[in-house]
């Protein structure tokens, strides 16, 4: 029987920390009333509960918290942040992606969702200093593309947008 193995270098606590978004997006595709290039504004705070290393590029952060996208009319769609990748891939691209779970809100109009809620910050390879959560300088380096998606059950339509403004940060 063949299997792929994962590897799983370290995994523990890792430094509490809390952070927090905010991010400026553009509906790329319609959901319900919301219409392609309205402007949306997103959020999350998240606490960071837990480390673990998978392979040699990949850091992932348990973290705890909410990631919540609002348009202009009120409506929104939020979901909780369980886990920040940071990836470092000399090959093809550095990035960060947050992973949201349970999404639910009235975003449009649309109250369906299926998970996940994505945020991804893209870089060049090798933007990235290590694989810490980024700071300042670090998400300034991650401008080659982001997106932020959430699903729909309906036909698995994804909504998804362009983040055009982002600022984060970390305290220990």
């Amino acid at each position: 029987m063949k299997y792929l193995p994962i590897l799983l270098l370290a995994a523990g606590a890792a430094h509490a920390q809390d952070c927090s978004l905010s991010f400026e997006m553009e509906a790329g595709n319609a959901i319900g009333t919301i219409l392609p290039g309205t402007p949306l504004q997103g959020e999350a705070t998240y606490t960071i509960t837990g480390v673990w290393q998978e392979r040699d590029t990949t850091t992932s952060y348990y973290s705890e918290g909410s990631m919540t996208v609002t348009a202009p009319d009120g409506s929104s769609v939020t979901a909780d942040v369980t886990t920040v990748h940071v990836i470092r891939t000399p090959w093809t691209a550095d990035y960060v992606s947050f992973d949201a779970t349970d999404a639910a809100g009235d975003l449009g109009g649309e109250s369906r969702y299926v998970d996940p809620m994505l945020l991804t910050l893209f870089g060049r390879p090798g933007v990235l200093k290590d694989f810490g959560m980024p700071s300042g300088e670090d998400w300034e380096a991650l401008d080659v593309r982001r997106t932020f998606q959430v699903h729909t059950p309906t036909t698995m339509e994804v909504f998804i947008g362009p983040v055009t403004a982002f600022e984060g940060t970390c305290l220990e």
